[in-house]
């Protein structure tokens, strides 16, 4: 951590690993495509972004953050947030030429709540791994 013109800079290194995406669908052996992704055609490129010898450094700031929603989630599962989300996400996903009609069709055939259905699920599952690793990190302590 660093004072630079007067606001503090954070910069990370870590490990570079597989997505659970990659782990679970490709046996684990699927392409890293950080870079490609990082870099698409609809993202705001991160200058600072560095990848080398298994290691990615970046930037870290009050504008690369997680959402904290704290105990009030049902904000972030409004349909207005959904659909921002949702927009945000199809932006990137419809800039590939090769797949932007697959999503499509895949998005028509869902029933109406399906992402909505899936978030809860996810988010249930999230706090579930946090309680564990919680009460594991207790039990260490």
């Amino acid at each position: 951590m660093a004072d630079w013109r007067g606001a503090p800079v954070v910069r990370e290194a870590k490990a570079l690993v597989a997505s659970a995406w990659v782990l679970t669908h490709a046996d684990g052996k699927g392409k890293l495509r950080c870079i490609e992704a990082a870099s698409g055609r609809y993202r705001a490129i991160d200058p600072w972004l560095h990848i080398a010898d298994g290691i990615v450094a970046r930037r870290l700031s009050p504008n690369n953050r997680k959402i904290e929603a704290g105990e009030d989630t049902e904000p972030l599962l409004s349909p207005d947030m959904l659909r921002a989300m949702g927009s945000d996400l199809a932006g990137v996903h419809l800039g590939t030429a090769d797949r932007g009609k697959a999503i499509e069709q895949d998005l028509a055939r869902r029933k109406p709540g399906w992402l909505k259905a899936n978030a809860m699920k996810m988010a249930r599952a999230v706090e579930a791994e946090h309680a564990e690793w919680t009460s594991a990190k207790a039990l260490a302590a």
